[in-house]
C-alpha cells in the first residue's frame, strides 16, 4: 500500500501550540495587584462610612440646597391668603415675623397651584419686575381659586456676623380674580 493519498501528508502541519495565559494572572514584582487591591478597599471602606450610610446626602455631593447651600444668602417664596384682611396701608409692610404677616397660609402643594420651587426660583432671577414678569406671575396662579385675595412675598434669608439669621418678609403682589396689583410704589 501505498502513502500517497494518505490525509496526514496532505494536511499542513499546524502552528505550535501557544502558550496560555495563567489566571490570575501572575503578580510582578512589588506586588502591585495586592497594593490596588488594598487601595480598592480602602476607598470602598470610606464610601461606605461617609455616602452609603447617609442615603446619599453627603454634603459636598449633595443635591439638596439646604446642605450644599449652607451659609449663603437664600431666597423662598410664601404666598398668604388675604381674603378677609381688609385691604389696608399695613398690608404692604415688610415683615420680619411669619407670625406678624397678614392673613393666613396658602398652602402651594395641591392640584392647581404653582410648585413652591418653581415660585421661589422664578422670586429669586426676577430683577426687573416688568409688564411681562408680572403677567408672567399672574399665571403661575391663573388655575387657583380666584375668589381668594393671595399676597405673595419673597423671602429673603442671610446669616449677619454674629451668625444670626435674618429674614424679611417682602409682600410683592397682591392676586386676586386673575388680576395682578404690584406692592405700591416701588412694584414687585
Amino acid at each position: 500500500m501505498s502513502d500517497e493519498g494518505h490525509l496526514s501528508d496532505a494536511t499542513p502541519a499546524s502552528p505550535p501550540a501557544s502558550q496560555p495565559v495563567p489566571f490570575p494572572p501572575e503578580r510582578p514584582e512589588g506586588g502591585s495587584y495586592l497594593r490596588a487591591g488594598r487601595m480598592l478597599l480602602a476607598v470602598l471602606a470610606v464610601w461606605v462610612l461617609l455616602v452609603a450610610t447617609h442615603r446619599g446626602e453627603f454634603w459636598p455631593m449633595s443635591i439638596y440646597p439646604m446642605f450644599s447651600g449652607a451659609g449663603k444668602p437664600w431666597v423662598r417664596s410664601l404666598v398668604r391668603d388675604v381674603t378677609d384682611v381688609p385691604n389696608r396701608p399695613g398690608l404692604w409692610d415688610v415683615g420680619a415675623r411669619v407670625d406678624d404677616l397678614p392673613g393666613k397660609p396658602y398652602p402651594l402643594a395641591r392640584p392647581g397651584r404653582p410648585p413652591q420651587n418653581d415660585l421661589s426660583g422664578f422670586l429669586k432671577l426676577t430683577e426687573t419686575w416688568d409688564d411681562q414678569a408680572q403677567g408672567a406671575l399672574a399665571g403661575l396662579f391663573a388655575t387657583a381659586e380666584p375668589e381668594r385675595r393671595l399676597l405673595v412675598y419673597r423671602v429673603d434669608g442671610r446669616k449677619n456676623e454674629q451668625g444670626d439669621v435674618i429674614i424679611a418678609f417682602r409682600p410683592l403682589a397682591l392676586i386676586h380674580g386673575g388680576r395682578l396689583t404690584p406692592r405700591p410704589g416701588d412694584g414687585p
